[in-house]
């Protein structure tokens, strides 16, 4: 059993839980994923069976990504995340649809190619520490920078204060939990990213995705695929 597999990835688990999954469905333990999602994160996840498809899910690497967001506004964590230590509070400077529309104001100073400030817990080394592992343990050192390109911004509600979602359309590397706090921060507030959906990949989706609960033998076989471009690459 070989191929690329889409997965939509529940909330509550890891992306290394979906590889143990699938190894002990298929017996195959060559199977690897383009692209990690946070234990409290959900959506799509492009998986590789097999060893001629784990060794090329680089081709998926640089696709643009999409995803939903959900941030609260008024508080931040130390995660800039649901899962993180409240570490500030402030009550909004504004009416909730002035705030709204305020969030809005600020999405074209976003688009295009932006220099990002990479959150404290991240798997991004410093000298050859993870990021995440001196934040924990209360190391201090110097966030660091990347660049990294969002192509759109959009909104999807904003009817229950003080929850915000919206949609990004961005590159490789885009820290999305960063793109929340740097939003609200742009128009004088605090917030963090209360949820977070992966939908898209380049151009496979998310509702195309397997699901854990479907998860069977005859399931993932069934949703195998060997897109044609990628593999008359492959077979260069």
């Amino acid at each position: 059993m070989q191929g690329f597999l889409l997965v939509d990835k529940p909330v509550g688990c890891t992306s290394f839980h979906i590889v143990s999954r699938l190894r002990k469905l298929t017996n195959e333990k060559r199977i690897g994923f383009s692209g990690t999602l946070d234990p409290f994160a959900s959506g799509l996840l492009i998986m590789g069976i097999g060893r001629l498809f784990t060794r090329h899910l680089d081709l998926f690497t640089d696709m643009n990504k999409t995803y939903d967001a959900t941030m609260k506004l008024g508080e931040s964590t130390d995660t800039l995340d649901c899962k993180g230590i409240v570490t500030d509070t402030r009550a909004l400077s504004r009416p909730w649809a002035e705030t709204c529309q305020s969030i809005e104001g600020v999405y074209s100073q976003f688009i295009g190619p932006i220099t990002q400030q990479i959150p404290a817990f991240s798997a991004k080394k410093i000298s050859g520490e993870r990021m995440y592992d001196m934040a924990r343990k209360g190391t201090k050192f110097t966030l660091p920078f990347k660049s990294v390109e969002i192509q759109e911004i959009l909104t999807i509600s904003h009817d229950e204060s003080p929850f915000f979602k919206y949609s990004a359309t961005c590159s490789k590397g885009t820290y999305i939990r960063q793109l929340s706090v740097d939003l609200a921060a742009a128009i004088g507030e605090l917030a963090y990213t209360d949820q977070l959906r992966r939908t898209a990949v380049g151009p496979y989706l998310v509702e195309n995705g397997l699901s854990l609960e479907k998860f069977s033998l005859e399931s993932v076989e069934k949703a195998l695929f060997e897109q044609a471009p990628i593999v008359e690459t492959l077979r260069l």
